[in-house]
């Protein structure tokens, strides 16, 4: 640790940061996608803060504050190199994100120790009951299911796309047009979508992400109609991914087909489970169809 108080600038997040950032997610073994932060970025340019030391011009820490509409944010991405903590470079980035998303309704996903601070110091009063299950190893994917015999299976592009977008709003309550059209974009990250093939409706779609951890893919979001339905979508996109080893999901103990499906069905194990909290009130959404929650660092389902 520094004897002496860093120097060092608080400043938004610039599209170089993003391996350095990456870097320093890893050391605090927080799972994202490697492209998610460049993505987030084109579509709230601000939402990403760094804490950069001067004299090294090192990133020695994030944090993310992500304005989702003009009434709802998240904060989520907060991590602080070890050696630079205790000299209140946190307290500088947590402001500038506040600032950044204020008069908004907040959510944060705290750990059960954290509760008590983020509801007594930073005002997130509202806790619902449910909370998101982090669930990451090897995978048994000879267990998934391969097919679904009424749905074909397509990769998303820019034909498909809007039907995509329906559906995902009718899940989530948000319109995410640039989400899903960046996510699908990234370089590193493939879109697949499952379609019923007698009434030609979206029934279902993930995105799947090479992650800052390596070796491991991450669905985020895997939304659809059904556990069997999801199962098919992950199997056939995870086919596209090259030299992978684990999985990393996260899932909501409401919705007991997803948990059941990383936990028994895949075989992950249990590393975290998380509080959502928010500010002023409960974002609801159709949780019995998010099989993976989107990145949770910017959305609440």
């Amino acid at each position: 640790m520094p004897s002496e108080i860093p120097n060092c600038i608080i400043r938004a997040m610039n599209l170089y940061d993003n391996d350095d950032i990456l870097a320093l997610c890893h050391d605090a073994f927080m799972y994202l996608g490697d492209q998610v932060n460049v993505t987030m970025m084109k579509i709230d340019h601000n939402c990403l803060h760094v804490a950069e030391d001067i004299d090294s011009g090192k990133v020695i820490g994030v944090c993310s504050g992500f304005n989702i509409n003009t009434k709802c944010a998240t904060f989520g991405e907060y991590s602080i190199a070890p050696r630079y903590r205790r000299f209140g470079i946190g307290n500088l980035l947590w402001s500038r994100c506040i600032a950044h998303c204020s008069n908004r309704n907040c959510g944060i996903l705290a750990s059960p120790k954290n509760v008590f601070k983020y509801r007594e110091k930073s005002g997130f009063c509202v806790i619902p009951s449910r909370k998101l299950v982090q669930y990451c190893g090897y995978p048994h994917l000879f267990m998934l299911n391969k097919y679904h015999e009424d749905c074909d299976f397509e990769w998303i592009n820019v034909y498909n796309l809007p039907d995509v977008i329906a559906y995902d709003e009718q899940v989530c309550g948000f319109n995410r047009t640039q989400f899903i059209q960046y996510s699908i974009g990234e370089s590193s990250s493939v879109g697949m979508m499952a379609r019923d093939i007698h009434s030609g409706k979206v029934m279902g779609y993930g995105i799947f992400r090479r992650s800052n951890q390596f070796s491991t893919i991450i669905p985020q979001p895997l939304y659809a109609t059904s556990v069997e339905i999801a199962e098919a979508l992950m199997y056939n996109a995870l086919q596209k991914f090259a030299g992978f080893d684990k999985v990393f999901m996260e899932c909501w103990d409401i919705n007991t087909e997803a948990t059941t499906l990383a936990s028994q069905k895949l075989g992950l194990e249990n590393i975290k489970t998380l509080n959502i909290m928010f500010t002023e009130y409960d974002i609801q959404a159709n949780f019995g169809n998010i099989i993976c929650n989107s990145p949770s660092q910017f959305y609440p389902f």
